[in-house]
């Protein structure tokens, strides 16, 4: 067998459709299938049960897909060893970023930090959140940027910057008339006067679209979502044309171009930028370098 029939069972066993698996593994349904079959001819088993597009993973698949797992991440541990052995004589960094948060935040560190340590390559790898979490605990990278609340608690993590969620609409909004001026001078605006609008919110999975479900949690908000997106700029540039409202860090926007407005404490969520990794005492210089300088950078 391939490692990548291994893969196959798991996405699918993950997905509980074979077609959704199909689509994230780049592949064709009828190839999926087919190379299903393959595996359970092969192990004379049955992996999954199949019912009018309901797919169901049996006892026997419970075990293949635990196994397969242990397999990809033994054969990751494997590839990972061998490249440090490559590696062994020069100074490297795997570096892993969310696509947006990392070009918000690191492009003037990386450059500071490649001039400062040259003898360091500095390898950027891009992803969503829950991958570079998956990524991080495989050994497949040293460290990742990250925000919190992590999926994975057994990663460690090290805060180097806080934000605080605002609220996004466009100036011809009708629910522009609900804010208000507050002692320190900002202009403010309580959630539950938004009960009756429209969300552009984040897919599920998303980590800016959990956050924003413990947000709607602590103010007791039922949002009616308008638009689900996984790209930041669509929810907010969708929100300033004037179709819903969206919630999103500060640092995300232009405050100079954006018409938001601030949220008090009780209902609010900071939102913590992390280097996160597997283990603090076995990071190396070069990820320990890094995150001294991002300290410092952002004064945390």
């Amino acid at each position: 067998m391939h490692i990548r029939e291994f893969e196959y069972v798991i996405t699918v066993s993950e997905e509980k459709n074979f077609t959704r698996a199909a689509e994230k593994l780049f592949i064709s349904q009828p190839s999926l299938s087919q190379s299903i079959k393959k595996i359970e001819t092969h192990f004379n088993i049955k992996i999954f049960n199949r019912d009018k597009g309901v797919v169901t993973i049996t006892t026997e698949g419970e075990i293949f897909i635990h196994y397969s797992k242990e397999i990809i991440q033994s054969i990751n541990h494997m590839k990972s060893d061998f490249e440090k052995l490559v590696n062994a004589k020069t100074n490297t960094l795997d570096l892993g970023m969310p696509y947006h948060l990392g070009n918000l935040l690191m492009p003037g560190i990386i450059s500071d930090f490649c001039k400062q340590y040259s003898d360091i390559k500095v390898s950027i790898h891009e992803a969503t959140s829950t991958k570079l979490e998956e990524m991080i605990e495989n050994e497949i990278i040293d460290i990742a940027i990250l925000p919190l609340p992590l999926k994975n608690d057994k990663l460690e993590y090290t805060p180097f910057f806080k934000d605080e969620f605002v609220l996004i609409m466009s100036p011809s909004n009708h629910l522009n008339k609900y804010a208000y001026e507050h002692e320190d001078g900002k202009m403010y605006f309580n959630l539950l006067d938004a009960k009756d609008a429209t969300f552009n919110l984040g897919i599920q999975g998303q980590r800016i679209r959990t956050i924003n479900d413990i947000i709607f949690k602590k103010v007791g908000l039922k949002p009616k979502v308008n638009l689900g997106s996984s790209n930041i700029e669509t929810m907010k540039n969708i929100a300033l044309s004037g179709m819903g409202v969206t919630l999103l860090p500060k640092h995300y926007i232009d405050e100079t171009k954006v018409n938001y407005y601030h949220l008090e404490k009780e209902q609010n969520f900071i939102w913590t930028a992390s280097i996160v990794y597997n283990n603090f005492s076995e990071l190396s210089e070069s990820s320990l370098k890094l995150i001294s300088m991002l300290k410092s950078h952002y004064a945390y």
